[in-house]
């Protein structure tokens, strides 16, 4: 199955690094390039377009800071 993950902060990250754990094949996008940062040196794929991500998945998990992001 492939699931993209959006917000890869405070708890996002640790989130998404448990999908991949599970065996999921996982890519990540946020809106703070050094949280993009974070997620590809812990070996996360970052895409390059979140829209574009989100068209080839299976599934999606967010995890965002407020109702307006």
């Amino acid at each position: 199955m492939r699931l993209h993950f959006i917000g890869v902060g405070k708890m996002g990250l640790p989130m998404a690094l448990h999908l991949r754990a599970s065996g999921a094949e996982l890519s990540v996008s946020d809106f703070d390039a050094v949280r993009c940062s974070l997620a590809n040196g812990q070996g996360l794929t970052v895409a390059p377009d979140t829209a574009h991500a989100l068209r080839q998945v299976d599934g999606v998990f967010s995890s965002l800071p407020h109702d307006a992001a």
